[in-house]
């Protein structure tokens, strides 16, 4: 007999077990040993008093694991991942473990939720719909191969430094950060990150912020008027340098920047993955 309640207390070896089990047959391979799992939930602010699972007796059958905090002075519940296991699908634990989680949050006073969802991936859209959701935007996931060439010598001095917030930066950008690459994020575990800045002169002109282990750059951005004069390439070039893996990837980038798609396009980064940012709203 299925029964569903809260993920607070669950061991987080009992939730990475589950989420191998949910996502192993997804379309894009989740490659996610458990010391990276603990560093995904923490990063989007997982929060166990939001969070519910579907349990065959203590056997995880279904999760909904959810990220709760502050975003534009809103407070925000992401989606950082939901799904049955193979064995236990086509019996609406999907549809009750969501209906769960939107009452809960509307009993806290959380009156926005987000997630993202393939964008060919038809009939969890449909789900989603159907529990209030609606599309808010199309996000590209690019990636490439580290390039193994030296950098080209050029004009501009950048330099890495110390920790920094990204927002002090917020003007450079030409579309807002998703949940996954955003300050919170980003502030959550400083330490797996490598930060750069160009300077011109004693200014700052552009920054880029990388957790090299992954080869994932969650910011990128160059000031307005600083454009088309080779930052975006030089400080791409030095993120190829920062990371030993063997690709680097953006992912998340608003399909309606243009400028920052043609960009990536430029630079030899291919579009692996389509994603549509939906959004529950509660007043």
């Amino acid at each position: 007999m299925i029964t569903y309640r809260l993920l607070k207390g669950t061991r987080i070896e009992a939730l990475h077990e589950a989420f191998l089990g949910v996502f192993a047959d997804y379309q894009v391979k989740m490659d996610m040993p458990l010391d990276r799992f603990k560093e995904m939930l923490i990063r989007r602010g997982y929060d166990e008093n939001i969070s519910f699972g579907a349990f065959n007796g203590e056997q995880l059958a279904g999760i909904v694991l959810n990220g709760l905090r502050s975003r534009s002075g809103e407070r925000t519940a992401y989606n950082l991942g939901t799904g049955v296991v193979p064995e236990f699908r086509r019996q609406g634990l999907t549809s009750e473990l969501l209906r769960l989680v939107t009452a809960k949050l509307r009993a806290d006073s959380i009156s926005r939720y987000l997630l993202e969802v393939l964008a060919d991936n038809s009939p969890a859209i449909a789900l989603y719909s159907k529990h209030g959701f609606h599309k808010k935007r199309l996000l590209n996931c690019y990636r490439k191969e580290r390039s193994k060439k030296e950098p080209e010598s050029n004009a501009w001095v950048i330099r890495e430094v110390e920790r920094f917030d990204p927002e002090r930066f917020k003007a450079f950008r030409d579309f807002v950060p998703s949940w996954q690459n955003d300050s919170g994020a980003i502030n959550a575990i400083p330490g797996i990150f490598r930060y750069a800045a160009v300077f011109d002169r004693d200014a700052v002109v552009g920054y880029a912020i990388m957790a090299p282990g992954s080869g994932e750059i969650p910011q990128m951005a160059v000031h307005p008027d600083y454009r088309r004069r080779g930052i975006g390439n030089s400080l791409l070039d030095w993120l190829a340098g920062a990371t030993e893996a063997p690709r680097i990837s953006i992912l998340n980038v608003d399909a309606d920047c243009h400028a920052a798609n043609a960009f990536l396009a430029a630079s030899g980064f291919e579009v692996f993955v389509v994603q549509h940012e939906m959004a529950w709203t509660h007043f």
